[in-house]
């Protein structure tokens, strides 16, 4: 487990980064403790993955069964984490990249916390009215926007790579987050 120093330097990095700035990586325990300790962001991004599933699931009127919803959503969240980094492996081997691979992931779990933030209170902000849909819907299109372009960017920095190998591998993982959804949706 992270130390709180190591903690506040990552959250200081992930802050420049989300700012576009590559000097981000410079603030992240870029070693194989940091690489595992990285995962400790699970934590704190729990609450916002089980509240936005919440959201997901409250206009599902066929869940029924909340025990069996919570263990899938929650085997989804386990698989989320550790799929990503598996296919990493891959993905940096096949390109040649895997100098890259650690501050690749190591970036990618600490950044996922304002991802996940950043979708939650738009998620919050839709179902509750505080503004028209089509505001709505425009905050959820720059945030979809906004985190796409973060991943891009920390894939990029990370792995110092093309423009368009980023662009591939967002595509590659976000296409990975699309399949769990809906095999966990399927399953509830």
């Amino acid at each position: 487990m992270p130390d709180q120093r190591e903690i506040l330097a990552a959250l200081y990095g992930v802050w420049r980064l989300m700012r576009l700035d590559q000097s981000g990586m410079n603030w992240f325990n870029l070693t194989i403790e940091g690489f595992w300790r990285s995962f400790f962001a699970a934590i704190p991004v729990a609450p916002f993955f089980a509240l936005l599933m919440y959201l997901d699931l409250s206009s599902n009127s066929d869940v029924t069964d909340m025990g069996w919803t919570a263990t899938v959503v929650t085997v989804l969240y386990g698989l989320s984490w550790a799929l990503v980094p598996l296919m990493a492996i891959g993905v940096t081997k096949m390109l040649d990249l895997s100098n890259g691979y650690v501050p690749l992931i190591v970036a990618y779990n600490w950044t996922s916390l304002p991802q996940f933030l950043l979708q939650t209170l738009v998620g919050l902000i839709g179902v509750t009215g505080l503004v028209s849909e089509v505001l709505s819907s425009f905050l959820i299109l720059f945030v979809v926007v906004y985190v796409l372009v973060l991943e891009w960017f920390v894939v990029r920095t990370s792995l110092q790579t093309t423009t368009a190998t980023a662009v591939g591998i967002v595509l590659l993982f976000e296409t990975l987050g699309v399949f769990l959804r809906l095999a966990t949706f399927s399953l509830i």
